[in-house]
């Protein structure tokens, strides 16, 4: 405590503002800071919060979508390694030939 020479039982006006000045610090700072980011320092973190929840759900349709691709190509490839498949792909292919070519008449021909 700093006291003047002249009054020994009264402490400087300075050193009495220093006093409350660090004992109110400890409340004040945090006063500060929570006022800035009430006024500007929230509000980028706002918008960048919006902009990759955005960003999020476009991954999430982008993973999706990726999933379902995958699963169409793990079943084309089940479908290509079994041999029924392959068998009933060629005849699906003989009927789809067969089917430009005129019908064959369904009364036999008369032999003579």
């Amino acid at each position: 405590m700093i006291q003047d020479p002249k009054d020994s039982g009264r402490q400087h006006p300075l050193a009495r503002a220093a006093e409350v000045v660090l004992f109110w610090l400890p409340v004040l700072v945090p006063l500060i800071l929570l006022g800035q980011l009430g006024t500007q320092g929230l509000r980028p973190a706002l918008v960048n919060a919006e902009k990759l929840g955005e960003d999020e759900r476009k991954l999430d349709e982008r993973l999706w979508l990726t999933d379902l691709e995958r699963h169409e190509l793990e079943a084309e490839l089940k479908a290509l390694t079994d041999p029924t498949y392959h068998h009933r792909n060629e005849l699906l292919l003989r009927e789809k030939a067969g089917a430009g070519r005129p019908a064959p008449d369904t009364v036999p021909a008369r032999n003579h």
